[in-house]
């Protein structure tokens, strides 16, 4: 085989590739964007009726993690540090116009459900840290206003976009 046939090759493997989520775009700080009607058809594998007959059905969910540093009240200090990690749920609409055609274009992403202050998630787990993998050992979390025990968040951090149908989920962006 020739080096230019298999770099052709390659090059077409590559943008097949980048092209599997084409239309799906997201703003993570946000919680919106859209999403191609093909690229749910593509996560479930449903063929345009299947894709049709379920598009209410399905729903939005990003993954999320955020960094905790926590002070213990120990002598000299202990520091523990830890990744929490969660979902939250995308609200989001049908994109149709009956007028024009009658197939489903996509779905808008209109944003994230609830607040957006992160405490109020519901959907948290728990601090997952080093050593005994729950941050400070008890009786050593500050809960009583002593200095120590003193927990930093960090930033919320978007892993992926994914979109949920009837128990399964397929991530889609990025």
């Amino acid at each position: 085989m020739s080096r230019r046939k298999i770099t052709g090759i390659a090059v077409a493997v590559l943008l097949a590739a980048v092209s599997v989520w084409a239309s799906v775009t997201f703003n993570p700080v946000t919680g919106t964007g859209f999403v191609g009607k093909g690229d749910v058809q593509s996560a479930f594998g449903w063929n345009n009726a299947q894709a049709q007959a379920n598009i209410d059905y399905i729903s939005f969910f990003v993954r999320v993690t955020q960094e905790r540093t926590q002070q213990c009240r120990t002598d000299p200090g202990q520091i523990f540090t830890g990744v929490r990690s969660g979902t939250r749920s995308v609200s989001d609409h049908v994109a149709f116009n009956p007028r024009i055609h009658h197939q489903i274009d996509g779905i808008y992403l209109d944003g994230y459900q609830g607040t957006s202050d992160t405490s109020d998630w519901s959907e948290w787990g728990p601090f997952k840290g080093p050593g005994n993998g729950d941050g400070c050992p008890a009786g050593t979390n500050g809960d009583d206003g002593h200095p120590f025990g003193q927990i930093t968040e960090g930033a919320v951090v978007v892993q992926g976009l994914f979109v949920s149908f009837n128990g399964n989920s397929v991530q889609i962006w990025p």
